[in-house]
């Protein structure tokens, strides 16, 4: 018997505010939509670690990775 439930974006997008905004501690959240405390407590990780990309365009993207600024830079000095 598979005891994992499959949660659908728009509950997550629901659910993931909560914590991190201090409406409600992991525990309650997680107590008030039964899922469990750990899946309350990762969803705002990625939701952090994605948010860039929802506002995020080419030049965000270029930013956001240094190393890929410093390959065009490179290219900018040699003149290539």
């Amino acid at each position: 018997m598979d005891k994992r439930r499959p949660h659908r974006a728009e509950f997550k997008a629901r659910v993931t505010p909560e914590a991190p905004q201090g409406l409600k501690t992991v525990n309650e959240s997680a107590r008030g939509h039964e899922v469990h405390p750990g899946q309350v407590s990762r969803w705002p990780k990625k939701w952090v670690e994605r948010l860039p990309k929802v506002f995020g365009g080419k030049a965000d993207a270029e930013t956001a990775s240094p190393a890929r600024q410093n390959g065009r830079l490179e290219r900018k000095v040699r003149g290539n």
